[in-house]
C-alpha cells in the first residue's frame, strides 16, 4: 500500500464515525492530523456550536477567541469595502482601474475594471521578483501595477488571482477615501457588521498570544510544520489584503451571516451583497459559459487547483459549492470562501447554515489537489455539521 493511501486511511472517517462536528475535529487534532481547530456553526440565525480544540501555539490552548489566521478567506472581505463604496457612488465597479489608479493603466491592462479583479477574470499581472512578506506594501505596489498581462484578453476566461488584484482593489479603496484601507474596512465593514475583532493589522499588540502561530501540512502523514513566512515580522506588520488578517470564527460567522440577509446587510452597511453571493457572468465573456472555473494547463503553477470544476463566481466568492465536494447536502445556493491553509467560510441559505471553521495544519488533501477521501465524503467536519443539524 502506498504512503499517501496508508495515511489517508488512518484520518478520521465520517462513515465509520458518524462523529458530532466537535468531535470530528477533536478527532484530527488528537490524531496529529493538525495542530489545532476552532467551528462555529448558526442554524437559522442562531449560534449552535462553537467549539475549540488544540494549541494555539505551543503551550497556549486554542480558544474560542483566539484569533486565527484567515489567509484568502479574507478576500470576501475586501470585496464588501469595494460594494460599500460603489453603493456611495464613489466608485464604480465597471470603469477601468486606471480611472481611480493611473499607473495601473499599462500592460494590457488598460481595460480592466473592478469587476473583472472581483470576478477573477482580470488575468494575472503579478511581477515574479515581488511577493508579499518580503516586499514592502510600497514597492509590492509599484512593480505590481507596473505588471503585464501579456496575450491575456480581462473578461474572457475565468482563473484565480491568488494576491494581485486585491492589492489593486485595496489601492483603489485608499484613492477614493484617502484614508488607509484598514482603516476604512475597520470603520465602515467590520464594525457595523458585528465582526470588530477580526484584525487587519495583528501587531503591535499588548498580548502575541491571542494570534495563533500558522502551520502548515503538506500531505497525509506529512510533518505539520511551522508557515515561518506567515509567522515572520513583515507578515504581522504589513496588513495583506489577499491572504491576511486574524479573527475568531466567530466573527467570520458574523460576516457570513451579515451577507445572507440582504435587507440585514443593506441596513448595516449600505449595499446589497447580491454580487457577493450570486453568479457574476464575467464582463466581456464570450466563449466560456458563465459558470465555468479554472482554465490553464495542469502544470502551470499559477493554476487554482483547489476543486477543478466548474463553478461560479461572485464578487470575491466562491459559489455553487454542491460542485466542489464540500458535502452531498450542500445546496447549490451555498456560497463562501477557503484558503489553502486551513480556513474555510461557507454559507447555505436554503439549509438555513453558516459555518466558519479554522483546521490549523490541515492535511493539503482536504484543500489540495483531492483525494478519494475528499471526494467521496466531502469535507469530513462539513459533512459532520450538516449530519448534526439539518
Amino acid at each position: 500500500m502506498s504512503r499517501r493511501a496508508g495515511a489517508a486511511a488512518d484520518l478520521p472517517d465520517i462513515e465509520a464515525h458518524r462523529a458530532s462536528p466537535a468531535a470530528m475535529l477533536d478527532a484530527f487534532v488528537a490524531g496529529g492530523h493538525c495542530r489545532s481547530g476552532q467551528l462555529v456553526v448558526r442554524v437559522d440565525g442562531r449560534q449552535v456550536l462553537s467549539h475549540a480544540a488544540g494549541e494555539a501555539r505551543p503551550g497556549v490552548p486554542m480558544s474560542v477567541a483566539t484569533k486565527a489566521r484567515l489567509d484568502c478567506a479574507m478576500k470576501p472581505v475586501v470585496a464588501m469595502g469595494i460594494l460599500a463604496l460603489a453603493a456611495r457612488g464613489l466608485l464604480s465597479v465597471d470603469e477601468p482601474v486606471s480611472r481611480y489608479v493611473p499607473e495601473f493603466g499599462c500592460g494590457g491592462k488598460e481595460t480592466i475594471t473592478a469587476h473583472h479583479l472581483l470576478t477573477h477574470t482580470a488575468g494575472h499581472f503579478m511581477p515574479r521578483n515581488a511577493f508579499p512578506y518580503i516586499s514592502s506594501p510600497a514597492v509590492l505596489k509599484q512593480r505590481l501595477f507596473a505588471g503585464e498581462i501579456g496575450d491575456w484578453t480581462p473578461g474572457t476566461v475565468i482563473r484565480y488571482d491568488s494576491w494581485g488584484g486585491w492589492w489593486t482593489l485595496t489601492e483603489m479603496i485608499e484613492r477614493v477615501t484617502t484614508v488607509p484601507w484598514t482603516d476604512f474596512l475597520a470603520e465602515h465593514v467590520l464594525r457595523p457588521a458585528g465582526a470588530d475583532a477580526l484584525e487587519l493589522v495583528p501587531v503591535p499588540g499588548p498580548d502575541p498570544s491571542r494570534l495563533e502561530l500558522a502551520y502548515w501540512s503538506l500531505r497525509f502523514g506529512g510533518p505539520v510544520c511551522e508557515l515561518t513566512r506567515l509567522n515572520s515580522p513583515q507578515a504581522l506588520a504589513w496588513p495583506n489584503p489577499a491572504y491576511g488578517g486574524y479573527a475568531p470564527m466567530e466573527a467570520l460567522a458574523e460576516l457570513y451571516s451579515v451577507l445572507s440577509e440582504p435587507e440585514r446587510c443593506r441596513d448595516l452597511l449600505g449595499f446589497d451583497p447580491s454580487p457577493m453571493t450570486t453568479t457574476q457572468q464575467p464582463a466581456g465573456l464570450t466563449e466560456e459559459p458563465a459558470d465555468r472555473f479554472v482554465t490553464g494547463s495542469e502544470e502551470d503553477e499559477d493554476t487554482d487547483r483547489s476543486f477543478r470544476v466548474e463553478n461560479g463566481m461572485g464578487y470575491g466568492m466562491f459559489l455553487r459549492l454542491d460542485r466542489c465536494n464540500f458535502y452531498r447536502e450542500v445546496s447549490p445556493a451555498s456560497f463562501g470562501h477557503h484558503s489553502n491553509a486551513g480556513t474555510w467560510g461557507l454559507c447555505d441559505p436554503r439549509a438555513g447554515l453558516v459555518i466558519a471553521l479554522r483546521m490549523n495544519g490541515v492535511p493539503r488533501e482536504l484543500i489540495g489537489d483531492g483525494s478519494g477521501y475528499r471526494s467521496t465524503h466531502g469535507h469530513p467536519v462539513v459533512a459532520a455539521v450538516y449530519r448534526a443539524f439539518r
